[in-house]
């Protein structure tokens, strides 16, 4: 029997939840000081608030700050990186289609015969939903694309990624089936436990 709507959100809830903990824990040592950054992106908004610069001049500056900011994070979005790849997809797929959210909901993901997923499925399934393209294409490019180049491609990502994410969100809702985008291109259903 299919999962409810309620159960893949909690699942989905529970699972952020476990991995903000985690993230936060991991990378309390790794403090890097963006303070100068952030002072300097508030003076920005306030020099074109006051209309000291130009929209140009702002977007410029803006593009400039956010990727320096990109920059000094880079170790983190890799932890992070990791850290959803081995959550979402490695211990999914070691745990026969479960996380600990889907485990407590009583739910798992099968493959398209209703048989355990392969690695393939969860790598499929798990790229556009949890966020993991925009930290991967954060990680890949920040060092090797100018700032512009990269704002203009992280953007991009991150609105594809979003919309992707608006689309299975409503396609469960409504669906009978209850398929979301990244079922169909994984090829999963998302099911009741069945003791």
């Amino acid at each position: 029997m299919k999962a409810s709507f309620i159960k893949r959100l909690s699942a989905f809830i529970i699972d952020t939840m476990i991995l903000s903990i985690i993230y936060a824990i991991i990378t309390m040592g790794f403090t890097v000081d963006t303070s100068d950054i952030n002072t300097e992106l508030s003076n920005v908004l306030e020099q074109y608030e006051n209309s000291e610069i130009t929209v140009e001049e702002y977007t410029d500056k803006v593009i400039e700050l956010n990727y320096e900011l990109q920059k000094s994070s880079f170790t983190t979005n890799v932890l992070e990186v990791v850290l959803y790849i081995g959550y979402f997809i490695v211990f999914a797929f070691l745990n026969k289609g479960q996380t600990l959210g889907k485990k407590l909901c009583k739910i798992k993901v099968v493959n398209k015969e209703g048989g355990t997923p392969s690695i393939w499925n969860m790598i499929f399934r798990s790229l556009f939903i949890y966020g993991i393209s925009t930290l991967l294409f954060s990680v890949l490019f920040v060092n090797v694309l100018d700032s512009k180049i990269f704002t203009y491609g992280y953007t991009i990502v991150t609105y594809v990624e979003a919309i992707f994410m608006m689309i299975s969100f409503f396609m469960i809702m409504y669906k009978k089936d209850g398929k979301g985008l990244h079922d169909i291109i994984a090829k999963t259903y998302v099911i009741e436990e069945v003791k």
